[in-house]
């Protein structure tokens, strides 16, 4: 959306991609999409279950200037567990932009902050804020690994706590 029109929104299909239509989010208590305009992206939708699914909304003020490198204002993540005929969402402190889970119930939401939930993403702990970019994977609830980028130097990290800590994986040649 970025603007284009108020409100956040996906696009939904029933016949295999032949038709879609757009489904509108209803806004948050705390920002009416219709009065207040914003520039707004939904992200990273995931499918824990054949009735539920989250997505990431990420929005900024409309009069704010545009800059792709800026943070967003608000960060929502949007929740369904009846095949969107209705979403609770939780605002985050943090903008985010991916989610991995690792079954219908616990999963992350990654971006330079960390968060964890066990009951299919309902709620949220934050974990850690880190100040490197990163591409995550999960193995479980305490293992993983990310390519942290921070400027140009790319690292690879590793966890065995859930995302607390992280340590850089030096590699070795034999």
């Amino acid at each position: 959306n970025l603007g284009v029109m108020a409100g956040a929104f996906f696009e939904q299909t029933v016949d295999g991609g032949l038709t879609w239509e757009k489904v509108f989010l209803p806004p948050p208590p705390d920002h009416d999409w219709s009065t207040e305009l914003s520039r707004c992206q939904t992200i990273s939708p995931t499918f824990t279950t054949a009735q539920s699914a989250l997505l990431i909304v990420n929005c900024r003020l409309y009069g704010e200037d545009f800059d792709p490198d800026k943070e967003w204002s608000l960060t929502y993540i949007y929740t369904t567990t009846d095949r969107g005929q209705s979403w609770q969402h939780k605002k985050l402190n943090s903008p985010i932009y991916q989610f991995k889970f690792l079954n219908n119930q616990e999963g992350f939401a990654l971006g330079n902050e960390i968060f964890k939930t066990d009951d299919g993403g309902m709620s949220w702990v934050a974990v850690k804020q880190v100040t490197w970019e990163g591409q995550f994977s999960f193995v479980d609830t305490d293992h993983g690994w990310a390519v942290a980028r921070s400027g140009d130097a790319l690292a690879l990290v590793v966890t065995k706590d859930g995302g607390k800590t992280w340590q850089i994986i030096t590699p070795t040649v034999k």
